[in-house]
């Protein structure tokens, strides 16, 4: 596969971000896409990557807002944790 189109390619699973390529080397970095499984797409990433091309990969998940985390003790000294949130 051409270069230009594996940028394209990873660039298209952000939110926001940017892809650089230089010579054999491809540099992402962004924020993935809110629906999206963070590692599951660094993973994926990582993956469609030729062998023989640098890889530098910063990637950060999407934010959660606004994000609620409760936890409460229960009667037998077990905590119990929920977490809420719409994407952001």
């Amino acid at each position: 596969m051409c270069p230009i189109a594996i940028v394209l390619r990873q660039l298209a699973k952000l939110d926001t971000g940017t892809v650089f390529l230089s010579d054999a080397s491809i540099a992402i970095d962004g924020v993935t896409k809110a629906d999206d499984d963070f590692s599951a797409v660094q993973k994926k990433v990582k993956d469609e990557v030729p062998k023989g091309l640098a890889l530098q990969i910063s990637l950060r998940p999407a934010e959660v807002r606004p994000f609620i985390w409760l936890a409460q003790i229960q009667p037998n000294g077990v905590v119990a944790g929920v977490g809420t949130g719409e994407p952001g």
